[in-house]
């Protein structure tokens, strides 16, 4: 204890205070004096402070007379604490975070009156918390969870939703401070932090078709590719492609299912961070068309994250279906005639359809009471058949036409 102040009359030297002189006093008579200590820290446990005075009195005639007294004061130490957890320590936006905040009475005095106020960090927004309780903006405050005796606690709670957008990984810091007021002496705080890590959940998927045009009848491969382009795991994935009307299932990569048109994967994750997966469809070209179809086949990703909402995607990707159709037409020239009339058969062969043909192959059967004179380049002729063969030098229609001859002679 240190000397603060005392009664008039007094002087102090060190831990000593006395009074040289508070007579006379008559037989009977009292007189009151006081000091003011204080008492000083810190202390770690109870300890008992013992305060003694010595009086002295002397007669007019005589030897002088004593006496002594004792005061006892308990010192203790007024300490406060605080812990905080968070459940969970990491989330995509829309997780709702749980702070659990332990006060305790650490010291070996009572604290009548406790205070505590906790602060959510920028990107978290308020939900609820335990009874008592007030909010404004972002801090969450207790005006009073006391009477706290030594040895004491109380748990408090505050729920926080994570926020969102986030781009990457962000520390959440979630901060609560509390005071505790004992019944005699200064009062007490502490403080604590817990850490929240928002992670951005996102997911992608691209699809390509190859071929990307043709005609009926050909089989079209499909390949996904799904990627987790977010910051946090995903658990679970789900994948759903809708083949378009005009097109047909044939097969699709493991763990696949279909229904009529819809070709599912239940779950291709977990996915990590960056992580992609390759799927593929193989789907038939229905026919027949005319002209030229677009066709767009869609798929749908859903990811799960381990905590807040699902992320989707979606992207399409179209064939071109192209009618194929190919006309000949033929003429004779003359129309007429008599034995070693030379005739000129004309041969009109026309792509009439919406697609290229590269390969074009032609056969003319001469009939019975005709025989082979000659016919236009790039053709062969055995016996009664007239061919060309689709050499370089042969037939390529695109969307045109082309002339053969058989030219006849004089």
């Amino acid at each position: 204890m240190s000397y603060v102040s005392s009664s008039v009359g007094s002087s102090h030297s060190g831990q000593t205070v006395s009074w040289s002189d508070i007579g006379p006093l008559g037989p009977g008579a009292s007189k009151v004096l006081w000091v003011v200590a204080h008492i000083d820290g810190p202390v770690s446990v109870i300890q008992t402070l013992t305060n003694r005075v010595d009086v002295e009195g002397k007669p007019e005639h005589g030897n002088n007379v004593t006496n002594n007294t004792t005061t006892t004061v308990e010192a203790r130490e007024p300490k406060i604490t605080v812990s905080k957890t968070a459940d969970p320590t990491f989330g995509s936006p829309s997780t709702n975070v749980n702070f659990t905040l332990l006060v305790k009475n650490s010291g070996n005095a009572s604290l009548p009156h406790v205070f505590v106020s906790d602060l959510l960090p920028a990107g978290m927004s308020y939900v609820s918390s335990s009874e008592g309780s007030t909010h404004s903006g972002q801090t969450v405050s207790w005006s009073d969870i006391g009477p706290l005796g030594p040895g004491a606690s109380k748990v408090l709670w505050v729920v926080a939703h994570i926020d969102g957008p986030i781009s990457g990984i962000q520390t959440l810091t979630n901060r609560v401070d509390v005071e505790g007021k004992p019944e005699h002496g200064q009062n007490v705080t502490n403080s604590s932090t817990a850490d929240v890590r928002a992670q951005e959940a996102n997911i992608q998927v691209t699809k390509t078709a190859d071929p990307i045009f043709d005609s009926p009848s050909t089989n079209v491969t499909f390949t996904l590719v799904v990627t987790n382009t977010g910051s946090t795991p995903l658990p679970n994935v789900f994948v759903s492609d809708l083949l378009p009307t005009g097109m047909s299932y044939v097969s699709s990569s493991v763990g696949s299912s279909h229904s009529g048109q819809t070709v599912s994967w239940s779950d291709i994750g977990p996915l990590d961070p960056g992580a992609s997966k390759v799927l593929w469809i193989v789907a038939h070209i229905g026919g027949p068309v005319s002209g030229i179809q677009t066709l767009t086949n869609r798929v749908d990703v859903e990811g799960k994250p381990e905590h807040g909402n699902n992320v989707t995607n979606n992207t399409t990707t179209t064939v071109e279906v192209r009618e194929p159709k190919i006309t000949v037409s033929k003429t004779a020239d003359p129309t007429f005639g008599s034995p070693s009339t030379n005739v000129t058969f004309t041969l009109l062969v026309k792509n009439s359809g919406s697609t290229p043909l590269p390969h074009v192959f032609v056969s003319d059967l001469l009939p019975t009471g005709m025989s082979y004179v000659s016919s236009s380049i790039g053709s062969t002729h055995s016996g009664q058949t007239v061919s060309w063969q689709d050499s370089r030098s042969g037939l390529r229609l695109t969307e045109h036409q082309r002339h053969l001859h058989t030219p006849g002679q004089e």
